[in-house]
């Protein structure tokens, strides 16, 4: 079978059980495949397939006909530019959640030294802040040790790695479910060498025990669960049967876990601090008054939409 035969037969079977953009779903798929770039495949499209990646590509189709997302598939993801590991039970980065970088490069100005990343899944927000050179030392909490272990993956494909020189007695002190990890890159403009340090903390950051092992800080970002209960069952399948529920789900209207933050954010952001967070389309109004509870200043954002996805609140 040559190659655009095969990419008409698995869009025609996409299409028939639900994908949306079942074409562009096909050639991504046959792309990782056969590890070649896109304009290999548009120039090539006349080439046979081995029998072999012709067999690998029907096992991992099959998988997504039964509705298995596409990234769980390959196994990988992009977020801002940064190609990651992605695995099933931590929550899938989606495009429009790269907006909060931006907004967190327009709020830090020239960068900040510390931030933290509240529920950090996968490490996209994370690890792009500390690519953008927004933030050198960040704290990436999750309730999830997969969701841990797959920010961990990706920040040693980024350069990180345990034990830093200069604290090796706290790193050997540290509890079972903290990692310190560091790395050392050069900054291309002004040719000096500089430190990244990265706290990985497995744990509930809205218990009672949670501390942060270092704080004030000067910005915190969270793409938070927030769909609401009776909206599950509405999910696209792929979402509802494959993504984990406990990134997604935040009770009866959505708000449950930026109730929480609005409760914890005063004490962990230094005066003049920004907490942005992401929302649901309709959570706009509500979201705001939540955080105007505590904060000094609130901002409502739009997606690519033009649909509210961003709270932004000043401490």
């Amino acid at each position: 079978m040559i190659r655009s035969e095969l990419l008409l037969d698995s869009t025609l079977r996409l299409d028939e059980v639900g994908w949306e953009e079942a074409s562009s779903i096909a050639e991504l798929l046959l792309i990782h495949v056969l590890n070649i770039k896109r304009y290999q495949l548009l120039l090539h499209p006349k080439l046979p397939i081995k029998d072999s990646d012709l067999d690998t590509f029907e096992e991992l189709l099959d998988r997504m006909i039964k509705g298995e997302p596409l990234e769980y598939v390959t196994g990988l993801t992009e977020f801002y530019g940064i190609e990651m590991e992605i695995r099933p039970g931590v929550l899938i980065p989606r495009p429009e959640t790269e907006l909060m970088i931006d907004h967190a490069k327009r709020i830090s100005g020239d960068g900040v030294r510390m931030a933290m990343d509240i529920g950090c899944g996968s490490g996209a927000i994370t690890l792009a802040l500390f690519e953008q050179r927004i933030a050198h030392e960040i704290v990436a909490v999750d309730v999830s040790e997969e969701a841990i272990r797959n920010t961990a993956a990706n920040a040693a494909h980024q350069g990180f790695f345990r034990a830093d020189p200069e604290r090796e007695k706290l790193a050997a002190d540290l509890p079972d479910n903290v990692a310190l990890l560091q790395r050392t890159s050069l900054n291309p403009i002004t040719k000096r060498e500089h430190r990244d340090h990265l706290w990985l903390i497995q744990d509930d950051a809205f218990s009672v025990t949670f501390k942060p092992p270092i704080h004030p800080f000067p910005l915190i970002l969270s793409n938070p669960p927030y769909v609401a209960t009776h909206e599950w069952h509405d999910l696209p399948r792929h979402i509802r049967d494959h993504e984990p529920k406990v990134a997604l789900e935040a009770g009866d209207d959505g708000l449950d876990v930026h109730r929480n933050l609005a409760r914890r954010l005063k004490n962990w952001l230094s005066p003049g601090g920004a907490f942005v967070g992401e929302i649901g389309s309709g959570q706009g109004k509500a979201a705001v008054a939540l955080h105007s509870q505590w904060a000094k200043r609130t901002e409502l954002h739009r997606d690519y939409a033009d649909l509210d996805r961003f709270v932004i609140a000043y401490n």
